[in-house]
């Protein structure tokens, strides 16, 4: 799962970190949690072989739902996580990241019971799952 990755890369980026702090969160927002903040989702994604055996590269789609009450801070805070993220290769969290790419599109829209603006934004990321010895 690529959620470890996510949530140390994001709070330590010098544009989200500030915005969000450690409100950066899988699948849903704890209850009483205003924004800003941003929610995930991990899609299964597609497990490739090698030689016959698995090679534990899983190339995923990662769908991030970021919120903010402001729409010039909704803007910068969007922009900070596609720069954070955008082309990311290395190992983070324990995490091996191949590389990650942006896919264009995604809503955006205004939550009236929320008071926040909600812009929902998907990426594709290549990363190396943890063999069965280091689970």
């Amino acid at each position: 799962m690529i959620g470890p990755f996510l949530v140390a890369r994001l709070t330590a980026d010098s544009v989200v970190g500030p915005m969000v702090g450690t409100n950066v969160f899988d699948t849903t927002a704890p209850q009483d949690v205003l924004p800003p903040f941003i929610v995930f989702e991990e899609f299964d994604g597609e497990r490739y072989e090698q030689m016959g055996s698995d090679a534990n590269i899983c190339d995923a789609r990662l769908r991030l739902h970021i919120w903010h009450t402001n729409v010039p801070d909704r803007d910068t805070l969007v922009t900070g996580v596609r720069q954070s993220l955008q082309r990311y290769s290395g190992t983070l969290a324990g995490i091996e990241v191949d590389d990650l790419f942006i896919i264009a599109g995604g809503p955006s829209f205004f939550d009236a019971t929320l008071r926040a603006y909600h812009v929902v934004r998907d990426f594709r990321v290549i990363y190396r799952e943890s063999g069965p010895e280091e689970s």
